[in-house]
């Protein structure tokens, strides 16, 4: 096989199942788990609407979400969870920490200015709602 001969054999760790991991969460309120988590495992356990055209794990969804390649620290705010990359391994995101939290869809990066700007947006609405009562 011609990739073989040009990357070698790439070797692929026996004992690694995502879909394990998701037999053992017993707090669904707050767990951790691998990027490599299929979106339909998801769906399954948590009864979670992710959904992707593009990606099949819970990294890739995050990766679309932020529509860039994720930092340590980057966070998706989705069907009442938030999504927060704990650790990423070159261009992969390792570890995931859900929490369940009551929020709308948001995405936000471990950015001071978008930060900024998502306490300006705050702002606006809260100005815009007192206008309008």
């Amino acid at each position: 096989d011609i990739s073989r001969e040009i990357f070698g054999t790439v070797e692929q760790s026996e004992n690694f199942h995502p879909e394990a991991s998701l037999n053992t969460i017993t707090n669904i309120d707050d767990f951790t788990l691998d990027g490599k988590t299929l979106l339909a495992d998801i769906r399954e356990k948590f009864r979670l609407p992710l959904d992707s055209e593009i990606h099949d794990t819970l990294g890739g969804w995050i990766e679309e979400k932020l529509d860039a390649l994720p930092n340590a620290g980057d966070s998706v705010f989705a069907h009442e969870y938030k999504f927060i990359v704990l650790e990423m391994t070159e261009r992969r995101v390792k570890e995931v920490r859900i929490v369940r939290e009551n929020h709308t869809d948001v995405v936000s990066a471990n950015n001071e200015s978008d930060a900024n700007i998502a306490s300006n947006n705050s702002k606006e609405d809260e100005n815009t709602s007192e206008v309008q009562k």
